[in-house]
């Protein structure tokens, strides 16, 4: 189950069990613009304490999804973020195969034709088992993309997801993303004129 804990400055931490919560904590409070000081006894404290309704664990998943996932690159993660009937509705990739191995297909492909992605979520919304999240991703194009030789290209994409959640891990995405204009930036699709 994915822990996080919310710091006053603003910033959520996430992780994967309280111990590496805990150390992720311990190094943000030296770091935190507020300067606080807490003992390693009140952060486990707090720990302990918080609590999570449905809505929060749902978005520590998703937001563990985005930062950990795609743009540190810990795959890994993989087998706690998404439940074994996984299914991917991405219309770029309606051949991918369910489960964790269809999340992890993806995650290769564009990370590695994308060494560099880096996620940043716009907006969050959280209602019952679904988590919407309206994102942007830059990166540069130094690998293979579905045939498309490296450009070299820093580019940037728009997208919103849907998230379905059951028991705690990612049990269906619908992705819809500006395909078009990465291919349209790569060279693969000419741009259209006025």
């Amino acid at each position: 189950m994915i822990r996080a804990i919310d710091c006053p400055c603003g910033h959520q931490l996430l992780a994967a069990d309280d111990e590496t919560l805990f150390l992720r904590a311990k190094e943000h409070v030296g770091s935190c613009t507020l300067n606080l000081k807490p003992s390693d006894q009140e952060i486990r404290g707090m720990i302990k304490e918080k609590g999570f309704g449905l809505n929060d664990r749902a978005r520590a998943v998703v937001r563990l999804y985005f930062e950990e996932l795609w743009n540190s690159g810990r795959v890994a993660l993989i087998d706690e973020l998404f439940t074994s009937d996984y299914v991917n509705h991405d219309p770029m990739h309606p051949e991918v195969p369910p489960g964790p191995a269809g999340a992890r297909q993806i995650v290769s492909l564009y990370r590695d034709a994308f060494p560099d992605s880096n996620f940043r979520i716009d907006d969050t919304i959280c209602e019952g088992d679904r988590v919407v999240t309206r994102w942007t991703v830059s990166g540069t194009h130094k690998g293979t993309l579905h045939g498309i030789a490296p450009t070299g290209k820093r580019v940037t994409v728009t997208g919103i997801t849907v998230f379905r959640l059951a028991n705690g891990k990612i049990a269906e995405a619908w992705a819809n993303w500006d395909n078009l204009g990465l291919m349209t930036r790569l060279g693969a699709v000419p741009a259209l004129t006025r």
